[in-house]
């Protein structure tokens, strides 16, 4: 299996990583885990780079400036 890292990717991975990283501070079950909070985010970045590889999705148009980043940020 190969990974191809571009910028397209690297902002999908992040994109997805903010969206489980609320799940995971509203979950009670995560909640719990304050003190782990390195484990908790390893675990979201390895399921966003999972989730993005997996499904082989090719962004179309990745925001190139930090203005359009902010709004994909808040968009999720």
């Amino acid at each position: 299996m190969a990974i191809n890292i571009d910028l397209a990717w690297i902002i999908a991975v992040f994109l997805i990583s903010i969206r489980l990283s609320v799940l995971f501070v509203m979950s009670p079950i995560f909640s719990g885990l304050s003190n782990l909070s390195v484990v908790r985010i390893l675990f979201t970045l390895a399921l966003s780079v999972v989730l993005v590889s997996g499904l082989r999705l090719e962004p179309s148009v990745a925001p190139i400036g930090i203005g359009p980043l902010i709004g994909a940020v808040v968009a999720e």
